[in-house]
């Protein structure tokens, strides 16, 4: 049986690298919940190509600066964000995110539909034993995430934003 309250601090919880990305699962299916809770720390520069998700997918800026992007009718829109700001995209809206600041960024980011999301990063992540001393290693192999995305219904549309 789960524990029906999960409590974690800042940096606890089970933690992966993603895409070159610091991933640290603070509620998930392991414990018995549908939706997916994330604390993410993204690497000055770093952050996912433009994609569409099987999920709504909800951020808030924890630490640092994002540009975020969005479809809309001329293409992809950017938008700044910082610390205290939030970004709600529906599911299977195109969006990016990348670190524009010189500092690793923090986000909290929540799925409120599971099926698909955690397969995804578990697959495409490798195992971080001490989440305070994660240093990048940077983005996987494009074979690789382009191989993961298309089993768990995520959708590559081009190159990270400012590349």
């Amino acid at each position: 049986m789960t524990d029906a309250i999960v409590y974690r601090g800042r940096g606890e919880g089970r933690a992966l690298e993603v895409g070159g990305d610091l991933v640290i699962f603070k509620a998930s299916r392991d414990e018995g919940f549908g939706s997916l809770f994330l604390e993410l720390t993204c690497p000055p520069g770093g952050g996912p190509p433009p994609h569409t998700d099987p999920s709504e997918e909800l951020f808030y800026v924890l630490e640092g600066e994002f540009e975020f992007v969005s479809s809309g009718p001329e293409g992809l829109t950017p938008r700044r964000l910082q610390v205290g700001d939030s970004v709600c995209v529906r599911q299977g809206a195109l969006h990016a995110f990348r670190n524009v600041g010189t500092q690793p960024g923090r986000l909290l980011v929540f799925f409120p539909q599971n099926e698909r999301m955690q397969g995804f990063f578990e697959e495409l992540g490798g195992p971080v034993g001490d989440p305070s001393t994660w240093t990048s290693s940077g983005p996987p192999p494009l074979e690789r995430a382009i191989a993961a995305a298309k089993r768990w219904g995520i959708g590559f549309a081009g190159p990270p934003p400012g590349q």
